[in-house]
C-alpha cells in the first residue's frame, strides 16, 4: 500500500512539477529548431534584438544566438505571443505594433482591434496603430505607381496617385507624395498626347506628300506618252512615208 501511495504522489508531483518545453523556432531560410531554455531580448522597435536558445544534437546540445531578422516573422510572433498575457489589452496591443513591425500587416490589425475591445481605452492607439497599417500599404502601391511612371505607364500611375492620395491621412506626407506624383503623370500624359498628336499630323502629311508626288510623276509620264503618240500619228500621216514604215509608226 506505501509503495502504491508512493507512485501516485510521485505521479501528481510529476503532473504539477516545471517543466521544460520544446518551442519552434522557424528561420526565414526554412530551417527549425525545437529550442529549449530560450531567451528572448528584444531591441528597439522589436527589429535589433535577438533570440537565444538550446537545442540537441548527436547526443549533445547546441547552444545558438540569434539576430531576429534570421528568423520568420510568423515564428517570432508566435514566441513573443507565448509570453504574453492573453486578455491584457496593453500587451495585446504591443503584440499587434510588433507584428505590424515585422510586415505581417492583417495579423497587426486583428491584434490592434482586439487590445480596444479588451481595454476600450486604447481605442486611440487601435485607430493610430490602423492608420499607420493603411499608409504602409498606400506606400507600396505609390512605389508601384513610381514604377508604372518610369516604364512609361503614365495612365497607371496617374490613376494609383490619385487613389492613394484621396485614402491618406491628410496630416502625414503620403497624401503630398501621391498628389506630386500625380501632377508628373498629368505633365507626361500631355507631353505624351502632344507628341502622338504630332507624330500623327506628321505621318498624315507625309503621305500627302507622298501622294502628291506619285500623282505628279504619273501626270508626267502620261504627258510624255501623250506628246510620243501625236509625234508618232503625225509621222505616220508623213505622205512622203513608205506604206510599210506607215503601219508600222
Amino acid at each position: 500500500m506505501k509503495s502504491v501511495r508512493l507512485l501516485f504522489a510521485l505521479a501528481v508531483g510529476a503532473c504539477f512539477a516545471p517543466r521544460a518545453f520544446a518551442e519552434d523556432v522557424v528561420l526565414t531560410t526554412g530551417v527549425r529548431y525545437d529550442a529549449k531554455d530560450l531567451a528572448w531580448v528584444e531591441g528597439a522597435g522589436g527589429h535589433d534584438g535577438h533570440v537565444k536558445f538550446t537545442y540537441l544534437v548527436a547526443g549533445g546540445s547546441v547552444t545558438l544566438e540569434l539576430a531576429m531578422s534570421r528568423i520568420d516573422p510568423w515564428s517570432l510572433l508566435s514566441l513573443k505571443a507565448a509570453r504574453t498575457p492573453a486578455r491584457d489589452g496593453r500587451a495585446t496591443l504591443e503584440l499587434a505594433r510588433f507584428a505590424a513591425a515585422h510586415g505581417l500587416a492583417a495579423e497587426a490589425t486583428r491584434r490592434f482591434r482586439r487590445a480596444a475591445e479588451l481595454d476600450p481605452t486604447l481605442a486611440p492607439e487601435r485607430d493610430a496603430g490602423l492608420r499607420a497599417i493603411a499608409d504602409i500599404g498606400l506606400a507600396k502601391e505609390l512605389a508601384q505607381a513610381e514604377r508604372d511612371l518610369k516604364r512609361g505607364r503614365s495612365d497607371l500611375a496617374l490613376a494609383t496617385a490619385n487613389d492613394v492620395a484621396a485614402k491618406a491621412d491628410p496630416a502625414g506626407g503620403l497624401g503630398d507624395r501621391a498628389k506630386t506624383l500625380a501632377a508628373l503623370a498629368t505633365r507626361v500624359l500631355d507631353t505624351d498626347r502632344a507628341r502622338r498628336a504630332a507624330e500623327v499630323q506628321a505621318r498624315g502629311e507625309a503621305l500627302a506628300a507622298a501622294e502628291k508626288a506619285a500623282f505628279e510623276s504619273a501626270l508626267a509620264r502620261a504627258d510624255k506618252a501623250i506628246l510620243a503618240a501625236v509625234e508618232a500619228r503625225a509621222k505616220a500621216g508623213d505622205p512622203t512615208l513608205p506604206a510599210c514604215e506607215a503601219v508600222k509608226t
